[in-house]
């Protein structure tokens, strides 16, 4: 949606940016990209034009409401574990990424392991 909020964009277009965007770090596949731009379409957050590029059709803040924080439990405990997934890949590509927040790290784990025993 960001990339979207700049200028219209093919999803080839949308492709190529988050490459950029990453410096290499991530490309996403067509098999990812259509299907969200269809679903955008659907539900009417974006509008493919006769050019084949797609536009956004409501501002970026009124979107970003219901997209950065989950509503409920479940929500959180799922994005928690994209995150961690998103470590991990980090980890294996390249362990000094990590290391720096080692500390931070240790915190979280143990919030977490201090919120499972009080369950």
């Amino acid at each position: 949606m960001y990339l979207l909020s700049q200028s219209p964009k093919t999803g080839a277009e949308i492709i190529d940016d988050i490459e950029r965007l990453t410096e290499g770090w991530w490309r996403p596949s067509p098999g990812s990209v259509y299907p969200m731009l269809k679903e955008m379409e659907a539900e009417g957050v974006v509008k493919r034009r006769e050019d084949g590029k797609y536009e956004l059709l409501q501002s970026i803040g009124s979107l970003w409401k219901g997209i950065i924080a989950p509503r409920d439990v479940e929500g959180i405990l799922t994005e928690m574990e994209s995150y961690i997934m998103y470590l991990e890949d980090l980890q294996r590509r390249d362990k000094t990424q990590l290391s720096k927040h080692k500390e931070k790290l240790r915190e979280l784990a143990n919030k977490l392991a201090d919120l499972l025993s009080s369950i």
